[in-house]
């Protein structure tokens, strides 16, 4: 089956599907709703797309983007549907709330596309063709199961020995942290507007989150420095100065914990390492291999490694 991905970031699957980017083709998969995979929802063409996804994606999509496309089809995990003469079907992904893997069958053979994910919990599948991510493709990204939840309850029990705590993180990562530091770390947690939003789509969809409660910017200036208080703020606002301890949680942290101004920097990341990578490829034992260089530096060495270890041919798309 033919595939290309271009330098914007969409992956073009067969005659007619485009995935996670913009383009003119008539059905757009979108894998998850991260902001450097619904961009083509953005564009004018949405109007002449079918947008396919899970029902999460498009909600938490259309809060982020503030734009609801005019045709969504809503897939379920694995049941199949036919677009322009292809067969779809979506797998669970383990990435944030409603991500899924597509697999497209034609004439022409079978092609899955992974998006994001981490193991465990994201399903094998196999193809004749695969598109795998490669955002930790090189052998250096190995990581120890729970490194980054361990680190990140740790710094915050450290952190509230002080007082109250601000955790920053892009939408999705609060939920993840806040069900990390549920029914283990004794605190009150309040989220932002904007993490309030997503928290209840994840709750809409069964998502079982600790309590919390929203706090605007006039009641954080009255918590104490007694206050086992963690306040779950959105990424962008990390620069603003709150006489508060702070952490900020992001998978490209140099380091599990690192001390930064005014609090720590910790590595809590929802991508496959490189080993999680290779281990799907092995598992799914494609006849092809495509690594997705349009997100990750690294797509060539996992190219490398995939040809090396697993003697399977393999190819970072698009060439550099």
């Amino acid at each position: 089956m033919r595939v290309d991905i271009s330098h914007s970031g969409t992956i073009l699957i067969g005659r007619s599907i485009s995935a996670d980017g913009p383009s003119e083709r008539k059905i757009q998969f979108v894998s998850h709703a991260h902001t450097d995979h619904i961009g083509g929802l953005k564009k004018k063409a949405i109007q002449k797309q079918t947008v396919v996804c899970t029902a999460p994606t498009l909600e938490l999509a259309t809060e982020l983007l503030h734009h609801q496309p005019p045709d969504a089809a809503i897939l379920e995990y694995r049941k199949p549907r036919e677009f322009e003469g292809e067969s779809v079907e979506l797998y669970p992904a383990n990435h944030i709330l409603g991500s899924a893997q597509l697999l497209v069958e034609s004439k022409e053979g079978t092609l899955a596309y992974t998006g994001d994910f981490k193991q465990p919990g994201t399903a094998i599948v196999s193809s004749d063709s695969l598109v795998i991510e490669a955002t930790y493709g090189a052998p250096i990204y190995q990581r120890q199961a729970g490194d980054g939840e361990v680190a990140f309850i740790e710094t915050v029990e450290k952190c509230l020995r002080e007082g109250p705590l601000a955790v920053y993180a892009y939408a999705a990562k609060v939920q993840e942290a806040l069900q990390i530091l549920s029914n283990i770390v004794e605190a009150e947690f309040f989220l932002d507007q904007s993490c309030l939003k997503i928290a209840k789509i994840y709750a809409k969809h069964g998502v079982k989150l600790p309590k919390y409660s929203c706090l605007s910017d006039q009641e954080i200036m009255t918590l104490q420095k007694g206050d086992r208080a963690v306040m779950f703020r959105a990424f962008g606002r990390q620069r603003e100065r709150l006489r508060h301890q702070r952490i900020i949680l992001s998978g490209w942290a140099p380091e599990v914990v690192s001390k930064i101004d005014g609090g720590f920097m910790v590595r809590l990341s929802d991508h496959a390492d490189f080993n999680q990578l290779i281990n799907y490829v092995e598992e799914a034992r494609p006849r092809q291999v495509y690594t997705d260089a349009s997100r990750s530096s690294y797509a060539g060495v996992l190219a490398k490694a995939i040809e090396a270890r697993l003697r399977l041919p393999a190819k970072a798309l698009p060439a550099r």
